[in-house]
């Protein structure tokens, strides 16, 4: 999805300070005294969970340690949570040891996860007599915060999967994985491999479309680099011209080798890519932050047609045309790929109730006698004639569908809404009559129907997770 949300950054150590990943301590935290030196070495293995607090208020952390023996290595994870409450994990750093006095721990953090939402900083852990785990942290000798952490376990929780069990009337899901990263609407899976991007990462997971394997991740972008998106990769397409992706950060896109699972190529666009439809020899790439479509001629490398489309996001390929949603104006952008310009604007409704987006139209997808939208502001999922250039029907949906994917003779649409405590669904439209059925799938975030099965992306704790669905004819 198209994510308006501004990044916050999780503290600042001390006034003027911007070294740590929480702010400065509470006047009222007080530190326990470190347990008493023993020549007996202490052991920091286990997982803890608790709040650091400083005068703004208070971050849920989980750490978990392997015992910190070396000085120098890697001995730990820390993930910061959702102040509001929410098991996401908002950014999360590796731990390295460097040094250990009197039964308390120092420790250096490198941010692995989400590092434009934290900063890096310092801190020391030890043993309080109750127990519990203190840890202070800071940087350059200043304490910014404290907190207790109660013992939890032996690792950090597992990411929530969706349970293996049949869903009535739709099918089965089958198989289930956590990606590790967020993902986009803008998979596609061809040759028995789905391909995911994931936007917070900067890779491409290609996973097994029978099993839910991940059989690589490959490195192809930096969402650090592209402030005003923070989303790098965006977008993936698989047909005959190959496995291409968008690269935000190079202004370019990239063609991935299945057979090395790494970048064979790459062609510079000059904007901002987003979105991608392949056509044969010809590769269509929409920029949202640019306001411009483009055409890319992948045998000779080069870009042969830029044409000028306000805030475009989705885009697709069929009945001789190429398809672009104009994201905040309730249109769907007919482009002659001949004459390489506009042929038509369609208008999908009446403008809807989102100030910025109207209807906030993200995705298009080309069925088997129609093209669809699904408008998330609208509720709604909108049928449009490539004779006639018009609306034929709006299929009303009772929550807010992110994306539609043609398969097995229905138009699928996921249906996230976050207002109800993240409930969600998938709803399948009949191609033939319109009629629209929803199954409840909790939070269904996007539907992707590749290798002869539904895929649906649902949020997890560290990024999202997928469920392949066999369903039934």
């Amino acid at each position: 999805m198209l994510a308006f949300t501004t990044a916050v950054l999780v503290g600042a150590c001390g006034a003027g300070s911007s070294a740590s990943s929480a702010p400065s301590p509470s006047p009222s935290a007080k530190s326990a005294e470190p347990a008493a030196s023993t020549s007996a070495p202490v052991s920091f293995a286990g997982a803890w969970q608790g709040d650091l607090v400083d005068p703004s208020g208070s971050y849920p952390i989980r750490l978990a340690l392997d015992g910190c023996a070396t000085d120098g290595a890697v001995c730990g994870e820390l993930e910061y949570g959702d102040p509001g409450g929410a098991d996401n994990v908002l950014c999360a750093s590796e731990l390295t040891r460097t040094g250990i006095e009197d039964g308390v721990l120092a420790l250096d953090e490198h941010l692995v996860y989400h590092p434009w939402q934290c900063f890096e900083s310092e801190f020391e852990v030890h043993f309080a007599a109750d127990g519990s785990l203190e840890i202070e942290q800071g940087a350059g000798g200043e304490v910014c915060c404290r907190g207790s952490l109660e013992r939890t376990g032996d690792t950090l929780p597992a990411p929530e999967l969706p349970a293996a069990a049949p869903l009535e009337g739709l099918g089965a899901i089958t198989a289930s994985v956590a990606l590790g990263g967020a993902t986009t609407q803008y998979g596609a899976g061809a040759d028995g491999s789905l391909w995911m991007p994931l936007e917070d990462t900067g890779q491409v997971a290609r996973l097994d479309a029978s099993t839910a394997e991940i059989l690589a991740l490959i490195d192809v972008g930096d969402p650090a680099a592209v402030p005003d998106l923070m989303s790098d990769p965006h977008g993936v397409a698989v047909a005959d011209g190959g496995v291409w992706v968008s690269q935000a950060a190079e202004h370019a896109v990239a063609r991935i080798d299945p057979a090395t699972n790494a970048v064979a190529e790459s062609i510079p666009v000059q904007v901002v890519p987003y979105a991608l439809a392949l056509d044969g020899p010809t590769l269509w790439v929409s920029s949202f932050l640019d306001d411009r479509v483009v055409r890319v001629d992948l045998e000779s490398g080069s870009v042969v047609a830029d044409i000028e489309v306000p805030k475009p996001t989705g885009i697709a390929v069929g009945f001789d045309a190429v398809w672009v949603v104009g994201h905040r104006d309730d249109k769907l952008v007919r482009i002659d790929p001949r004459k390489g310009k506009v042929v038509a604007e369609i208008s999908l409704g009446e403008r809807g109730t989102n100030d910025l987006c109207g209807m906030c139209v993200e995705n298009v997808v080309v069925g088997k006698d129609a093209v669809w939208t699904a408008n998330n502001e609208g509720r709604s999922v909108s049928r449009i004639d490539p004779g006639s250039n018009k609306v034929t029907a709006t299929i009303d949906l009772p929550l807010r569908p992110w994306q539609v994917s043609a398969g097995s003779g229905s138009i699928w649409a996921s249906q996230f809404d976050d207002s109800d405590g993240g409930g969600g669904g998938v709803a399948r439209i009949d191609e033939a009559t319109n009629e629209a059925t929803s199954y409840p799938v909790a939070g269904a975030l996007g539907v992707t129907w590749a290798g002869d099965a539904l895929w649906v992306t649902v949020p997890s704790r560290r990024g999202d997770a997928l469920a392949r669905l066999a369903v039934g004819q």
